[in-house]
């Protein structure tokens, strides 16, 4: 259910003659300067007149529904970073939109006291931290929602200063009960995208890990060897001794498995080993030695950028890549263009990396998600992985591309096995 208001134009020119079609977005800025929240309309139609009954009384019935064009907001401001684009996912779920922007307001799109019940909670069992109705009130934006989670945790001593987006050791989830997770980045080096699995794994804190040169506080590694031993002085700050759980997608897949092997080495226990779609095998596609573009299109690609509309032989600038990114809805918008340049480094350094890396032996099970739609081991991820691998390999089939594992439909494969599987530790 949502608010719609019908609209009459009063005197005034028109373009055709007629009287002049009011600006949607000035009349919800008049409402929302005189109405709380909730009670400003969602969508604005403009009718010629009212539809009356033969009695003279407003025709409810006959009053035409609202479409797309009506809606007060059909674009926002893309969502700066992971837990923006948490909340994002969290209220377009909640109102069973196709999706929202960081300056949506809950109310106006049809929110309700159930509905931000049901908001609230799931705010709760994601980022385990409770927020109470007056801060939805407040602040009823994801925008909005992301500033009070940060406040509280400020409060609590539990949050992280500026720049944190881009630290090394990333806390999507600070909280919760059970043992951490640890999630090692995909290609470009950001672990941004495991945010999207805290809907699905719930009440225990969860960190990404992510190349140290995307802060400016370190130097990229130079060997897959170097950085596993880098992210395990990181995530033993937070656990110094095991059971670990750990998680890794695409290029992070080969490092969380390196990290793995050194956790045993120093006699430490891993209680899960996941990874997602990652092949013990460098592939053949020579980003090692290619150019500047080839390579930034190579990543936007591996971050799941639609590049169909771009123009295939125009150079790539960062800003203005950044720009069209934060156009499209995507969180990587809110990163500065020298932020950009660096992950195309990274892409490539990373490339090399895997031609020199010979993987270790790790003894234990694997928990390895495929993503079915395209298959460059050509169904052999049992037999690639046999030789590092003294266990089982689980295989959990997702049916999307290797850009996609962690898209909403993707997610609602892994998340629910990953959640069981950790539990079971």
């Amino acid at each position: 259910e949502q608010l719609v208001a019908y609209v009459v134009p009063g005197d005034g020119p028109g373009a055709s003659g007629g009287p002049a079609a009011p600006d949607r977005d000035a009349l919800r800025a008049a409402l929302a300067a005189e109405l709380p929240g909730y009670m400003v309309p969602a969508a604005f139609v403009v009718l010629d007149a009212l539809p009356l009954t033969a009695s003279g009384k407003l025709d409810a019935g006959a009053l035409p529904a609202p479409r797309g064009e009506h809606l007060a907001h059909a674009a926002g401001r893309a969502p700066s970073g992971p837990r923006e684009d948490l909340l994002c996912a969290l209220f377009a779920e909640t109102l069973d939109v196709e999706r929202c922007w960081s300056d949506d307001d809950f109310f106006t799109l049809g929110g309700h006291s159930l509905l931000a019940a049901r908001l609230l909670a799931r705010v709760r069992e994601a980022t385990g931290v409770e927020l109470g109705i007056r801060e939805l009130f407040e602040a009823p934006t994801p925008a909005g929602l992301a500033a009070a989670l940060t406040a509280r945790e400020a409060e609590a001593g539990t949050g992280t200063g500026p720049g944190a987006d881009l630290a090394c050791l990333l806390p999507l989830r600070s909280g919760g009960s059970l043992p951490p997770l640890f999630c090692v980045h995909p290609a470009g080096g950001l672990a941004w995208p495991y945010a999207g699995l805290l809907q699905h794994v719930a009440d225990r804190p969860v960190y990404g890990l992510q190349t140290p040169n995307l802060d400016g506080t370190e130097h990229f590694p130079d060997s897959i060897e170097a950085m596993a031993a880098y992210y395990v002085d990181r995530l033993r700050t937070v656990q110094p001794h095991g059971p670990y759980r750990l998680l890794g997608w695409s290029f992070g897949g080969n490092v969380v498995q390196e990290i793995a092997v050194r956790l045993q080495e120093a006699g430490e226990e891993v209680a899960l080993l996941s990874i997602m779609d990652a092949f013990p095998v460098p592939p053949a596609d020579g980003l090692e030695d290619a150019g500047h573009d080839v390579v930034f299109r190579a990543l936007l690609t591996a971050l799941g950028v639609d590049l169909s509309a771009w123009d295939a032989d125009a150079p790539l600038d960062a800003a203005v890549v950044r720009d069209a990114l934060r156009e499209s809805g995507s969180p990587l918008g809110a990163l500065e263009p020298a932020a950009i340049e660096t992950m195309v480094g990274n892409f490539a350094d990373q490339a090399r990396l895997m031609r020199r890396h010979v993987p270790r032996t790790f003894r234990g099970d694997v928990l390895f998600f495929r993503a079915t739609e395209e298959d460059p081991a050509s169904g052999l991820v049992p037999p690639l992985w046999d030789p590092y691998v003294d266990g089982a390999l689980v295989v959990h089939d997702v049916p999307c591309g290797h850009a996609q594992m962690l898209r909403p439909d993707a997610r609602a494969v892994v998340g629910p096995v990953l959640d069981a599987a950790l539990r079971a530790t």
